[in-house]
């Protein structure tokens, strides 16, 4: 996701390479300078809405496989059902944790089964729990912090 406008600051105070890695051209203009903000968050259009799906940075090393958590994340948002999701990686127990709240009731076999149709069988959760309400950040994004602490109470 990517942010642009009057409302975009000019950079980073007297720090000229952080700027210049985080204030870029936009990359759907290409006949005038437009700066534009790399926010370092995933999105998608949901039925028209821009749905945040997590961070850029959400990379993991699991059975010999870089994956992105943020790939799982956006498959497991198209299942039909749900409303919010979450894709943890438990280092301890070494499995994909989803954390998803959905108006169906799931159980991790079908929904692995509707996450198969979407991704390669070395992405597939390893946990399924399903929450009545995502905790959110004060900003309205997921917190992560407060997953990361229910999957250390498991």
């Amino acid at each position: 996701i990517v942010l642009g406008g009057i409302g975009v600051g000019l950079g980073y105070w007297n720090n000229k390479e952080v700027s210049d890695k985080a204030f870029v051209q936009s990359p759907l203009n290409g006949k005038y300078f437009e700066r534009v903000y790399k926010t370092g968050d995933i999105g998608y259009y949901k039925d028209g809405i821009m749905m945040f799906a997590g961070r850029a940075d959400s990379q993991i090393k699991h059975r010999g496989n870089r994956i992105e958590l943020s790939d799982i994340e956006c498959a497991a948002a198209s299942v039909e059902g749900i409303k919010a999701v979450c894709a943890l990686y438990d280092n301890e127990k070494q499995e994909i944790v989803i954390f998803a709240q959905s108006d169906k009731d799931w159980n991790l076999r079908k929904f692995n089964l509707e996450l198969k149709k979407m991704l390669p069988p070395y992405m597939m959760p390893s946990k399924l729990n399903l929450l009545d309400k995502m905790p959110h950040t004060p900003n309205g994004k997921i917190d992560r912090v407060t997953l990361k602490k229910l999957l250390s109470e498991e």
